[in-house]
């Protein structure tokens, strides 16, 4: 990846309090030479280059390393990386980027590559101590099991036409983190291996500002759209306050990028709304240079979790438990798919994703189909995803990963944090069955499952107290149905774009995902989210374009045999 610019000198880092206003440190300017970590003297280059062959060496269990040693080749990973991060920061009072290292992970380019920019104090004030949230305490479980734990990025990319005013945006970015305690929390076991959360009075980094305006256009959109990628696989650091991950990218005189990367232990996407959303209004109000009219957030995590702790042990919850344990009762919980290899007992977390289109009018028959069989439009969405999913690999009882939005009262509307939960979907799909019986009876079945909504975590452990033969850690398949606009930023004076940039991994074996557009004209976003350990591109290409057939045939023919819809090849050929 290309080497760091300059960061723009206007920089600033704003303490932040409970109160979302200034801390008693007030705004430092890194260049004061009252710091004593910026009137500490490291050394020689060959002081540090001597500790950095040091802390390679404790964190990688080899000696007599050259210069040119790659990190990764002699067994590091991406979490020994953030171990290595985490030594130099305490050893050395320096920073250096993760995404950097990744794209040239060699002794000598670390070295070169430690200009002495001070590193955020490692003494923060704790503002609120609550224990972690039931999404959290899962986040924070499945993390360490994973090889590739930027799997969990949520990377926004905001494209910014027009005259961006830097300060404004500076401004904006502060007070959000000031308002949501999600953006500025570190997590942290007791002695009991229990999980805490703990917000904290932390500052926020200066805003990188990388300026590419100069260059030829194409080579410009090259360089931004790296950046942008190197910041999505970058993994986060969760016992460290989870701040965003910013940077601002200048492409041309008036088109500018802002990439926005949270953990997803921070943000769902009922959330990431809540967030742009403010951020617009913020930057408006500072550019405009009047206070913001936002109202107060309705709660923060830590509310959200002591909420939580009061339900446990209720017999809601018993009751709740009791309808998994019998609804997912025999659910096969392997998804035997054909692959391009064999499966392995842990996949890696490689991944990719390809995304596609759904015509206006296949968004409108699902819509129609939907309406005249009074089920939802998640309700066909998932029973085609189960034809599909019969057909290829021959299973006809089948388990679906949905994520529920769970915002189950008013005082979670602007509630900014992890909130939704996977629920188990089961689709049994009966040849004997009409296409509306199949819909009907898995609309039915997905309502009670949501209506019994628990944590994952509980719901597996009441399987296992109930004697199933075969529990999931991560279910094979997910299905992410987005019925929410599109979001739509509006900033006076700026033409604004939102997109995602999904970072190289995969979740699950497949994820498919649909996004209605705001316009019905635009009809879906699609996507499948694939692990490279089992399918090609080719074939997650041809596995969307076969999902998008099937729904299609479905919503054509509701009184046609299921039987027949199986029997189809991709191409709707008997």
């Amino acid at each position: 990846r290309d080497p760091r610019d300059p960061r723009d000198p206007r920089g600033i880092q704003g303490a932040l309090s409970a109160r979302g206003t200034q801390g008693n440190r007030g705004l430092r300017d890194n260049r004061n030479p009252q710091d004593p970590r910026d009137a500490r003297d490291p050394g020689d280059a060959r002081d540090a280059r001597d500790t950095l062959r040091s802390l390679w060496a404790s964190v990688l269990g080899t000696h007599d390393l050259p210069d040119d040693a790659n990190f990764f080749d002699l067994g590091g990973s991406s979490i020994s990386a953030i171990r290595l991060h985490n030594r130099v920061r305490d050893a050395l009072g320096v920073e250096f980027s993760l995404a950097d290292f990744f794209a040239e992970p060699t002794l000598g380019a670390l070295a070169r590559s430690l200009k002495g920019d001070p590193a955020p104090s490692s003494v923060e004030d704790v503002v609120d101590r609550a224990p972690v949230t039931d999404q959290q305490a899962r986040m924070l479980a499945v993390q360490p099991t994973l090889a590739r734990p930027q799997v969990y990025n949520v990377p926004t990319r905001i494209r910014l036409t027009g005259p961006v005013d830097t300060d404004a945006l500076r401004a904006a970015l502060t007070r959000l983190v000031e308002r949501h305690h999600t953006l500025r929390t570190r997590y942290v076991q007791d002695g009991g291996g229990t999980w805490w959360q703990e917000v904290v009075d932390v500052a926020l980094p200066p805003l990188r500002v990388d300026d590419y305006s100069r260059l030829p256009a194409e080579r410009a959109a090259e360089r931004a759209d790296k950046a942008c990628r190197a910041a999505a696989d970058e993994p986060f650091d969760l016992t460290r306050p989870t701040l965003p991950r910013l940077r601002l990218l200048r492409v041309a005189q008036d088109e500018w990028v802002l990439m926005f990367v949270l953990h997803h232990i921070c943000t769902d996407g009922w959330s990431h709304g809540v967030l742009l959303e403010e951020l617009a209004a913020l930057y408006t109000a500072a550019a405009a240079g009047t206070p913001h009219t936002l109202p107060a957030p309705s709660a923060q995590p830590a509310d959200h979790a002591r909420r939580q702790l009061e339900r446990r042990g209720t017999a809601d919850r018993a009751r709740r438990a009791a309808h998994f344990v019998g609804y997912l009762d025999g659910v096969p919980t392997r998804l035997e798919v054909p692959t391009d290899r064999p499966r392995t007992e842990r996949l890696s977390g490689d991944g990719d994703t390809v995304r596609g289109h759904a015509p206006a009018g296949l968004r409108a028959k699902v819509e129609r189909f939907a309406a005249a069989h009074r089920v939802t439009p998640f309700a066909v969405v998932a029973a085609a995803l189960g034809v599909l999913l019969a057909r290829l690999s021959g299973q006809r009882d089948l388990l679906l990963g949905v994520p529920y939005a769970n915002r189950d009262g008013s005082d979670t509307e602007s509630l900014v944090s992890l909130v939704s939960t996977n629920v188990p979907v089961r689709v049994r799909v009966l040849a004997e069955e009409t296409c509306a019986e199949l819909v009907a009876r898995t609309g039915a079945e997905t309502l009670a499952a949501m209506a019994n909504v628990l944590p994952t975590a509980e719901v597996w452990r009441a399987l296992r107290d109930a004697g199933a033969r075969e529990v999931p850690e991560v279910v094979s398949c997910l299905l992410a149905f987005q019925n929410t606009d599109d979001v739509d930023i509006e900033i006076p004076g700026l033409r604004v774009e939102v997109d995602d940039v999904a970072p190289p991994a995969a979740r699950s074996e497949l994820t498919f995902g649909l996004t209605q557009r705001r316009d019905p004209a635009l009809g879906y976003r699609t996507y499948v989210e694939y692990s490279a350990d089992l399918w090609d591109r080719k074939s997650a290409e041809r596995i969307l374009d076969s999902y998008l057939s099937v729904l299609d045939d479905l919503c054509d023919s509701p009184g046609r045999p299921v039987a027949e819809l199986l029997a189809l090849t991709p191409s709707g050929e008997a």
